[in-house]
C-alpha cells in the first residue's frame, strides 16, 4: 500500500479524480480508536481505509462474516 501524500497542512490530498461525498458514521470509541490507528499505522485516512476494505471486497455480498482471526490480524 502506498503511504498517502498530506498537503502542507497535514490533509491527505485527494487520491483520486472520483468525486466523494461526506458520509457519517456512529462508531463506539473503541472502534473508532482501532480504525485510526490502524489507518494511522498505513499513513492513510480512516476514510481512505474504509474505501480500501470495500476495495478488496470485504463488503461483497456473501463476504460480511469476516471470521474472527482476520478481524484481530487486521487491527492488531
Amino acid at each position: 500500500m502506498a503511504k498517502q501524500l498530506k498537503n502542507a497542512s497535514g490533509k491527505f490530498v485527494t487520491k483520486s479524480d472520483q468525486p466523494r461525498k461526506l458520509r457519517g458514521l456512529r462508531l463506539t470509541d473503541r472502534v473508532w480508536e482501532a480504525l485510526r490507528n490502524r489507518a494511522d499505522e498505513l499513513d492513510m485516512s480512516p476514510a481512505d481505509l474504509i474505501e480500501h476494505l470495500g476495495e478488496l471486497g470485504y463488503f461483497s455480498k456473501g463476504s460480511l462474516l469476516i471470521p474472527q482471526d482476520e478481524i484481530q490480524d487486521f487491527f492488531g
